[in-house]
């Protein structure tokens, strides 16, 4: 899913991140998540915009204020592949 890859655009040590785990592995425990576990990283990623200044912003958007690392090397390499596979030249 999208959030898989969005979740790689966050800063690894962020303890936002961090707490967005916590939160859902503790609602979890307690049976209390209506998601299925294959929608965990949508879960993750938007509990995680949840708590950011601009609560809720798109995922398109965090990137565009910087929330997310665009430049992170996750994005580097989608890019990367993105160029080959549309025949990009720089």
């Amino acid at each position: 899913m999208l959030e898989d890859f969005v979740i790689t655009l966050t800063n690894g040590d962020d303890v936002l991140m961090e707490e967005a785990e916590l939160a859902l592995s503790k609602i979890e425990s307690k049976g209390l998540n209506l998601y299925t576990s294959v929608h965990r990283s949508k879960a993750m990623m938007h509990t995680y915009l949840a708590w950011q200044e601009e609560p809720g912003r798109p995922m398109g958007l965090a990137i565009t204020a910087n929330v997310l690392n665009a430049d992170s090397e996750s994005a580097r390499t989608f890019l990367e592949w993105i160029k080959v596979v549309f025949g990009v030249i720089d």
